[in-house]
């Protein structure tokens, strides 16, 4: 609870070697921020929110280079904010309607806000619970290989390659919802050969 107010996850990453995956982060968050909330006030929409996120973004690239270090500035930053400018982002997304410019802020400040809770000061990784590792894992990834277990691997093909003829044929009579489900079983199989891909 602590880091949340005292400091910011982005600060100084720009001259710290070995944290390669939490500059790339940082970066893209950044920039994220900084072209959506430009969009927002090109479109004059949300005028304080989107200064508000591009002031909050500007403060974020100078600490992450370390410019010059100014107290009032860094105070900006901390790991809190992102989660305040988050709230506030989805608060205006159910109460003004719909944009992408607002949607594509608030889907950067909540990925900043993630970050801010899960990495850690002296860490490049984010270590997963549990719950995260059951989401991103699947019982059919690298089956082709596991020459040890024939059972799972005639089982998997059947089941793979039964849901793609089923999601073909609704695609065919022009369901739009059998399409994304054969595309995610193309991947699957891809998945189920190849045992990862990259991106997946």
């Amino acid at each position: 609870m602590e880091k949340l107010f005292t400091t910011g996850w982005k600060f100084d990453l720009f001259n710290q070697q070995g944290f390669i995956n939490k500059q790339i982060a940082a970066i893209a968050v950044i920039f994220g921020l900084m072209q959506f909330s430009i969009v927002n006030l090109l479109l004059n929409d949300n005028l304080l929110f989107s200064l508000a996120v591009l002031g909050y973004s500007l403060v974020c690239l100078e600490t992450f280079l370390n410019l010059t270090y100014i107290r009032d500035f860094d105070a900006l930053q901390v790991n809190a904010t992102p989660i305040l400018l988050a709230f506030t982002g989805a608060a205006l997304l159910i109460n003004d309607g719909f944009s992408y410019a607002l949607l594509g802020t608030t889907a950067f400040l909540i990925a900043d806000s993630f970050f801010a809770l899960r990495y850690q000061p002296k860490s490049d990784t984010i270590q997963s619970t549990p719950l995260e590792l059951f989401s991103m894992q699947s019982w059919t990834q690298g089956a082709f290989e596991k020459t040890e277990n024939f059972t799972l691997q005639i089982t998997a093909t059947a089941f793979i390659f039964f849901q793609i003829f089923l999601s073909l044929a609704g695609s065919a009579q022009g369901d739009r919802l059998c399409i994304l489900i054969a595309i995610f079983y193309m991947l699957r199989l891809m998945q189920f050969i190849f045992n990862s891909v990259l991106g997946l």
